[in-house]
C-alpha cells in the first residue's frame, strides 16, 4: 500500500493490470517510485508529501501513473503520459485547482501570499509594474 493510492485504486480503474502483477509486487515496486516522482515535480509548487491524505487530483494522478509505468511499452500508453504531464504542468502553473470545491471566483493564489495581490502564476514583467488601487487602500486602512 501506498501513501496516496493502493492495489485496489489501481485495478478498479484499468482491471487488466491485474495480468501484470498482484498487489504487493504493485506496493512494493512501483507504488513507492510512482510517489516518489509525483513528489519531486509537484515539490516546486507544494510541500510534499501531501498529509494526511492527499487531494483527489493528486490521487488520480498517481493511479494513471503507476498504470503508465507498467503498461509504457504497450501501443497507445502515450496518451495516458501525455495526460499525466499535462495535469501535473496545470498544477504547478496554477491553471489546476488542487484542493476543495472550486467555484467561478475560486483564484490560484500563492501559499506565500496571503494578502492575495499577486497570483501564482508567477510576477509579471517589470515593465508593465503597477502599484495595485487596493493595495494601497489597505495601507491606508492599515495605518488608521
Amino acid at each position: 500500500m501506498g501513501r496516496y493510492i493502493d492495489w485496489a485504486d489501481i485495478s478498479n480503474r484499468y482491471p487488466d493490470v491485474a495480468k501484470i502483477g498482484g498487489s504487493e509486487a504493485v506496493s512494493s515496486y512501483w507504488l513507492n517510485y510512482v510517489e516518489a516522482e509525483l513528489d519531486a515535480r509537484l515539490a516546486v509548487r507544494f510541500t510534499t508529501p501531501f498529509t494526511p491524505t492527499a487531494p483527489d487530483v493528486v490521487k488520480d494522478i498517481a493511479i494513471d501513473m503507476t498504470y503508465y509505468r507498467m503498461t509504457m511499452r504497450q501501443k497507445g500508453s502515450d496518451v495516458i503520459k501525455k495526460s499525466i504531464d499535462e495535469r501535473i504542468m496545470g498544477l504547478i502553473d496554477g491553471t489546476f485547482y488542487i484542493g476543495g470545491e472550486a467555484t467561478e471566483t475560486t483564484v490560484a493564489w500563492s501559499e506565500q501570499d496571503k494578502v492575495g495581490y499577486h497570483t501564482a502564476f508567477g510576477p509579471d514583467n517589470d515593465i508593465n509594474w503597477t502599484v495595485s488601487s487596493y493595495f494601497i487602500e489597505d495601507v491606508k486602512a492599515e495605518r488608521g
